[in-house]
């Protein structure tokens, strides 16, 4: 029986170490950009978020100001694409989180007037119609770029009635108290 020297077995155990450390480097490497991956996902999460918010909050000042009286039937007049009283579109910034920069989102919205005949909704009048509009739908979208330089913009829309269509008591006796301006 032959026994083999410790010379040789020497370099075989080299080689097994050096076939670990490649397979430990390459499972290291791939959990690595594994990790990358989710660090990109996240971020492009809380943007996402983020602009959902900005889109709600601009979606609530618009319902807020229809719900102020007779002060509505000037919103309702002046809301039309990218401006409304006492409202604007434009650059909202926000920080979303210590380790990111801050993100800035563009808002814009774009007012479609709903005029009605014999129970139907039109984008303009029609005759024999009402000649002032029904309603206003509003889509309202939010735009940003990712981290690569991507423009996303996202969508949502509202809907506001014309402040006289609710007919109710109180608001017909108020009818008295507008004065007309100059």
């Amino acid at each position: 029986m032959k026994i083999a020297s410790a010379f040789q077995c020497s370099g075989w155990a080299l080689i097994e170490v050096l076939l670990t450390m490649i397979v430990t480097s390459a499972t290291l490497l791939g959990s690595l950009h594994l990790l990358e991956g989710l660090q990109i996902t996240e971020r492009a999460i809380q943007q996402r978020h983020e602009a959902y918010s900005v889109a709600s909050n601009f979606k609530a000042q618009i319902l807020a100001r229809d719900q102020n009286g007779l002060k509505s039937v000037d919103f309702f007049q002046t809301l039309t694409t990218d401006f409304a009283s006492g409202l604007t579109a434009g650059v909202v910034e926000r920080n979303i989180g210590l380790h990111m920069p801050n993100q800035q989102y563009t808002v814009t919205w774009t007012t479609t007037p709903q005029y009605t005949h014999e129970g139907t909704l039109f984008a303009s009048a029609q005759s024999g119609g009402a000649p002032y509009p029904l309603m206003k739908s509003a889509t309202i979208g939010v735009n940003w770029y990712t981290e690569d330089g991507t423009s996303v913009t996202i969508h949502t829309q509202v809907a506001i009635l014309h402040p006289l269509v609710d007919t109710r008591i109180d608001k017909l006796l108020q009818l008295n108290q507008i004065q007309p301006g100059p």
